[in-house]
């Protein structure tokens, strides 16, 4: 544990997949009734792959924010990152399987099993969508952030607790990422926004690993990403993956006051440099 060669690749993905502290969890259903399933990604650094179109079910939110209609996925796989949620909508008609398909192989997580007669009829649902200030894009303040530094990301320049890392000092304080060229949390925010203003984040990623990047406190709308199309309807999140590369522009409307953290939930990831903060007044 704890080792850089981990923390300045793609963090410690381990080899034991577990879902609610169990290997493979078996949930027993009930033919014909209509179920929420909510996927929290709470592993360290593995990107989770997984195509709800396997069991007919469909999206009905992310990251804790709920969309007007229930929207069928049009792709696979579906991403689910560090610290990223997804609600899935299924009606229990036959046993099936959620897997994590990015091997060779598709990896049972969990099962469901659905037993009883098909005299239960599904009623209608109703979702009450989330409803947040939209940001106001005519008039957003641009952040622009740089996210460079890991392995084979080339030299770059680090500045870690106000001064330059040379030589070994990036090995001995243990900082491999930056953050416009800063590792961790320096002493100055990485911006201030006044209360009710928008802000638009431009992120460039020139590492070349891939990265859930998590804004506290706020929720987002993804505006672009380069060479990727972006979600229908554009929902709200807190939380989004960039790889190698791409540059994602996000915008949120600052309404919620204090001292916010924004980070890589690569957990080692953070713990070596990528994380910033910024305040709101």
């Amino acid at each position: 544990m704890g080792s850089m060669m981990e923390w300045a690749h793609g963090g410690r993905l381990g080899n034991w997949l577990t879902v609610n502290g169990e290997s493979r969890p078996v949930t027993a259903l009930v033919r014909g009734e209509t179920y929420r399933l909510r996927l929290i990604n709470a592993a360290n650094a593995w990107v989770l792959a997984i195509d709800p179109n396997r069991f007919s079910a469909s999206l009905i939110g992310l990251d804790g924010q709920s969309f007007a209609e229930p929207a069928t996925l049009g792709y696979a796989p579906f991403m689910l990152g560090p610290a990223q949620r997804v609600d899935l909508m299924v009606t229990a008609e036959s046993d099936f399987m959620l897997e994590e398909i990015s091997g060779d192989t598709p990896y049972p997580m969990a099962a469901f099993t659905v037993a009883g007669d098909a005299t239960v009829t599904a009623p209608a649902v109703r979702l009450q969508p989330s409803e947040l200030p939209e940001p106001d894009l005519a008039n957003a303040r641009r952040i622009r952030l740089d996210m460079t530094g890991g392995a084979m990301g080339g030299m770059v320049d680090i500045v870690y607790q106000g001064r330059k890392l040379e030589g070994r000092d990036a090995m001995t304080a243990r900082q491999a990422w930056a953050f416009n060229g800063v590792a961790n949390l320096a002493e100055e925010p990485f911006f201030a926004a006044r209360r009710g203003e928008t802000i638009l984040v431009e992120t460039i990623n020139r590492t070349a690993w891939i990265h859930a990047m998590h804004i506290h406190g706020h929720h987002f709308r993804v505006l672009s990403r380069s060479g990727s199309t972006i979600d229908e309807g554009r929902p709200w999140r807190d939380t989004f993956l960039i790889g190698p590369d791409q540059i994602t522009e996000i915008a949120f409307f600052a309404d919620n006051p204090g001292k916010w953290l924004l980070h890589c939930h690569m957990l080692e990831h953070a713990a070596a440099g990528m994380n910033t903060w910024f305040t709101v007044g």
